[in-house]
């Protein structure tokens, strides 16, 4: 969960952001499959949703990132 709260916290940071978002991701499935093991799987889902929030979110602003970066550089 904590990972998928900084995910979500550095959506602005372009590779950071999804790199973040796929570890909080991973690590909420493997989570959620040892539910029978531990009761407290409430965590594993909001790191999940988060994760997946911050990992849209953060691709979507790479796209636009670059895209631009690459507009300013074809004016240079």
């Amino acid at each position: 969960m904590i990972i998928g709260i900084l995910s979500y916290i550095f959506c602005w940071v372009p590779v950071l952001d999804f790199i973040l978002g796929l570890i909080g991701v991973i690590l909420s499935g493997v989570g959620l499959s040892r539910k029978e093991r531990y009761r407290l799987n409430g965590f594993a889902v909001a790191g999940l949703v988060l994760g997946i929030i911050g990992l849209v979110i953060g691709v979507i602003y790479m796209i636009v990132f670059f895209a631009v970066l690459s507009q300013m550089a074809k004016k240079i």
